[in-house]
């Protein structure tokens, strides 16, 4: 098939699932999901978060409370709970955008127990982020949201419950500058030294390296400032790669993973579904998609050209740097 082609039908089933697709704002997002489909290869860079944060996501939006909890079906009779706290008083949850970062400090945790401040300045690279000062204020505001994030996993099954409390970022040791600074300096200026960083929970570290989800960072970049369509990104392919025959994920049990407030369900699903469209046109052969009215999301058994995202390369990463797998 020629690439015109292959242009041409993508761009048809683009129009049919898209409002206003031929407007110059729909057209743009086109090009970047094209491209990003023309980029993505058996050796595009990736981005690795641990199973539990996949199925269950951080909230969207700020919120005062001071926990929350996602539910997940696992399977038949087997149920995950993931609870999110703020340690410290004053602090607020991680949300929104935060999950981008946090998704950067897993990715860097594979490799090393401990992360420099100085290897977080790749983040800003990594997602096309220009350094400035307002975006570096939100890089700290972001930082200091996760340092106070403890996180609590658990799965209840037929015969017995396992819990796991886990505080990701375990130790910080930051410059003073860093914290109390009003001025927003370049982050190479502030961050340079190797000396200051996380040491992460051996705990969380453990699982991390146990339960990897391994994702495209070129296809996750474009959802960066849109917190539910990153997280049923995620969802969406990390459980049709999984997945061994066709199933159907009920809409209230999407809802309870997701958590999402919003009060007009028909909106959200034409919201989410017009994200399935954005993936589709990176991954053409994805075959997920929401049933009609509220039927739920139903997912189809998929690989993607190249199979990024098997562990054969998560492995080979590993060898790379004498972590196991």
């Amino acid at each position: 098939m020629s690439v015109a082609t292959c242009v041409s039908g993508a761009l048809l089933a683009w129009r049919s699932a898209v409002s206003e697709p031929s407007a110059p704002a729909g057209m743009a997002r086109f090009r970047k999901l094209w491209a990003t489909r023309e980029a993505i290869s058996a050796t595009s860079p990736r981005l690795v978060q641990a199973k539990a944060l996949i199925l269950c996501a951080l909230p969207y939006t700020p919120t005062a409370e001071r926990l929350v909890t996602r539910t997940a079906q696992i399977s038949p009779g087997v149920r995950l709970s993931v609870t999110f706290t703020s340690v410290e008083p004053g602090v607020a949850l991680p949300f929104g955008a935060d999950r981008a970062l946090f998704g950067w400090i897993q990715t860097q945790a594979i490799r090393d127990d401990f992360v420099s401040l100085a290897s977080l300045t790749g983040f800003f690279r990594a997602f096309d982020l220009h350094p400035s000062g307002r975006e570096y204020q939100c890089f700290r505001a972001r930082l200091a949201r996760l340092e106070c994030l403890a996180i609590s996993v658990r799965l209840d099954g037929p015969e017995e419950s396992i819990r796991l409390h886990l505080h990701p970022l375990k130790q910080a040791r930051t410059p003073r500058a860093f914290e109390t600074s009003d001025q927003a300096p370049p982050p190479t200026q502030i961050l340079r030294r190797s000396r200051y960083g996380f040491s992460l929970d051996p705990d969380f570290l453990a699982y991390l390296r146990a339960n990897p989800v391994p994702l495209s960072l070129p296809l996750m970049r474009l959802f960066h400032g849109r917190p539910k369509a990153w997280d049923l990104t995620a969802f969406v392919l990390y459980r049709s790669f999984v997945a061994k025959r066709p199933s159907v994920v009920p809409w209230s049990d999407l809802m309870a993973q997701l958590g999402s407030q919003d009060t007009y369900p028909r909106r959200l699903k034409a919201t989410l579904s017009q994200v399935l469209a954005e993936i589709r046109v990176v991954h053409p052969d994805l075959g997920a998609r929401f049933l009609p009215a509220f039927g739920g999301l139903q997912i189809v058994p998929w690989r993607p050209v190249g199979d990024y995202l098997g562990r054969r390369r998560l492995r080979a990463d590993h060898e790379t740097t004498g972590e196991p797998a």
